[in-house]
């Protein structure tokens, strides 16, 4: 039998020392080495992460010249052929097949010599890359060669010679003349003899000077808008001078109708008539005992519905009290007048005497007998307080007093409902702090003018 002998040795295999790889090869070791790489003083290990380095590259350095006995390496280009390979060299070149793709002729330079036979027209990238001489004539017909920079052009030809459309930079006199030149260099335009009697004046957006005077034919004549910087003296007597607008020098005025009301956004003239009598009404309360403590008591309400085109003038409001049993002790008691916007309702109407001199009957009151009521129960919700007055304070002796709550001084500064609103006041009595064993009557008036 053969003798089985294992890889790796032991060094001082009697002492046990390092065992080192090895191979058996027919009863003789070889010893196994690992490869490393690295600088002085560093090992690594080859492995696929951290292959073995190896120059592959070579320069123009590292061939042979083949002058003398040069050392570098010498290579060669082979060419496979049957039954081997060739050294291509001058004796042998290196044989090429087909055209070179646009990648290779535009990778260097390629030498042309002899003629070159062109086929097929320049692109249009072609064209403009640099200045293609053109010698051959145009074709007959339309010719499309873009933009043309002309330097200069042979002279016209007599006659008519249509050349399209022109700039002209400069004008010879006396077309070029400006200002007030003579007659002789002035540029001259003839009208028309056939014409209907207009002449379009073009000024260029800008102004117009005519020197001297010009008249405007009878008839109607529509000139436009005219600044009038001075009149004549309108003559004695009546002068008609037509129709005239107003303005406030931004926008035009309109005149509306007789008491008509102009819109917010408009600027407009109106006109109310002042007769020499004014339409105006006054309503009366019946006494009325407030009968309270402390509290409200109503009066009279005054109401001017949407209906009524008119404009109410409120022009005075009187309260009266009469005292029948005075006060011991003494108490607080206030007039007050509200806005109110609505009429009122449960009360007594009243009816509205005229003292403007028989100019007619109220509209307010054709339009609803209630819209002025006594003592309402109900209705005639309030709105802001107009007017608050004190009338009664401390103890109060027998006897009556008269109060002008409200009085305007004219009609224009009463207090004013206007035509088309639903507005109106209500008067009541307000008993702040009680009167002790006090009793009283109340009446209250009100005075308005319908225009």
């Amino acid at each position: 039998m053969g003798r089985f002998v294992a890889d790796n040795t032991t060094l001082n295999a009697g002492s046990g020392g390092d065992v080192i790889a090895t191979d058996d090869v027919g009863g003789v070791k070889y010893e196994r080495v690992k490869v490393n790489f690295g600088v002085d003083g560093a090992a690594t290990d080859v492995s696929a992460a951290a292959p073995l380095p190896v120059d592959t590259e070579l320069s123009t350095s590292d061939l042979d010249t083949g002058a003398g006995s040069d050392p570098r390496a010498t290579v060669g280009l082979l060419r496979a052929e049957s039954g081997g390979a060739t050294l291509v060299g001058s004796a042998n070149p290196l044989p090429t097949t087909g055209p070179l793709t646009d990648t290779q002729l535009r990778a260097v330079a390629v030498p042309v010599s002899g003629t070159v036979t062109a086929s097929g027209p320049l692109t249009d990238a072609q064209l403009r890359a640099s200045s293609v001489p053109v010698t051959a004539a145009l074709a007959a017909g339309v010719n499309n060669i873009g933009d043309v920079d002309v330097l200069s052009l042979p002279s016209l030809p007599a006659g008519t010679a249509n050349i399209g459309d022109v700039d002209v930079l400069t004008v010879p006199a006396p077309l070029s003349t400006t200002g007030g030149g003579t007659e002789a260099t002035a540029h001259r335009v003839t009208i028309a003899n056939d014409s209907t009697g207009v002449l379009s004046v073009d000024d260029n957006g800008g102004s117009l000077t005519v020197d001297g005077s010009v008249t405007i034919g009878a008839g109607t004549a529509n000139i436009g808008d005219v600044d009038v910087l001075t009149l004549p003296a309108l003559v004695a007597g009546t002068a008609e001078i037509g129709k005239v607008q107003i303005s406030d020098g931004t926008d035009v005025a309109t005149v509306l109708p007789v008491r008509s009301l102009p819109a917010t956004t408009e600027k407009a003239l109106t006109t109310i008539e002042l007769p020499t009598r004014l339409a105006t009404y006054q309503c009366v309360t019946a006494e009325v005992a407030p009968a309270i403590t402390i509290g409200v008591k109503e009066l009279l309400t005054f109401f001017h519905p949407a209906a009524v085109t008119q404009d109410a003038y409120i022009v005075e409001i009187v309260v009266s009290i009469l005292v029948t049993t005075a006060s011991t002790t003494g108490g607080r008691t206030n007039v007050e007048v509200f806005k109110s916007t609505s009429a009122g309702t449960g009360g007594t109407n009243l009816a509205a005497a005229d003292v403007g001199g028989g100019l007619g009957t109220s509209a307010i009151i054709t339009n609803a007998a209630a819209n002025v009521m006594q003592v309402k129960t109900g209705g005639g919700a309030l709105g802001t307080a107009l007017i608050r007055q004190g009338v009664e304070h401390a103890t109060q002796p027998l006897g009556s007093q008269r109060f002008e709550v409200f009085k305007a001084s004219s009609v224009g500064n009463g207090i004013i409902l206007r035509g088309g609103s639903a507005d109106g006041i209500n008067i009541q009595v307000n008993r702040v702090v009680a009167h002790t064993a006090l009793v009283d009557q109340w009446t209250a008036s009100i005075r308005w003018v319908e225009l």
